[in-house]
């Protein structure tokens, strides 16, 4: 996902306040521009983090993009917002989920999977 701020803050920092109270200052959107070799550090570096914190059934990796083209991985959400209009959806969508139950039938879907369970 790639926030866009619209203040002139010196600082782009996504902190508690334009996430809580200023929210219309920053437009969260998919980053769809990036180059193939960067997207493809992303993904390598995601597949990585993931599977050394085994991490199961869903989650978000946030990463900075250099203006030269170096990827810096900042953090993993793996219990993230599922609050209708959360940037998962956002970043689902990317994904070819396009629809909020979707995304929470998927990752039911992975954890019965996961726990070898029935579908209810």
């Amino acid at each position: 996902m790639y926030i866009q701020f619209s203040t002139s803050s010196e600082y782009k920092i996504y902190d508690y306040d334009l996430k809580n109270t200023a929210n219309d200052d920053v437009s969260p959107s998919v980053a769809t521009n990036l180059q193939k070799n960067i997207l493809e550090k992303c993904i390598k570096s995601s597949q990585k983090i993931i599977e050394m914190l085994n991490i199961k059934d869903f989650g978000r990796l946030d990463f900075r993009v250099s203006d030269s083209g170096g990827v810096y991985f900042l953090e993993i959400n793996s219990l993230l917002c599922l609050e209708l209009g959360s940037s998962m959806y956002i970043s689902s969508s990317f994904a070819g989920i396009k629809s909020e139950e979707d995304v929470i039938s998927k990752i039911l879907e992975s954890s019965i999977k996961r726990y070898g369970l029935k579908n209810i």
